[in-house]
């Protein structure tokens, strides 16, 4: 999940690091799935939201098909 979040922050502030500029996301598109929250994935997409970016993001990829899972 680390990895995942240096990418959000990546995407977010460009390849000149710096958030504003011409060269950052402005939608970030993701699906994940995993057993638990991780507070450092949910921080950084957060960071995202709160600099503008939209973001998209699928979750729950885990389940079996079984509507009465949900």
């Amino acid at each position: 999940m680390s990895d995942i979040a240096e990418g959000i922050y990546y995407a977010v502030a460009g390849p000149d690091g710096i958030v504003g500029t011409w060269d950052d996301a402005e939608v970030l598109s993701m699906s994940l799935g995993g057993p638990v929250d991780d507070p450092l994935l949910r921080d950084a997409t957060y960071w995202a939201y709160q600099n503008g970016v939209i973001v998209v993001a699928a979750a729950g990829n885990e389940g079996d098909g079984d509507p009465h899972d949900r």
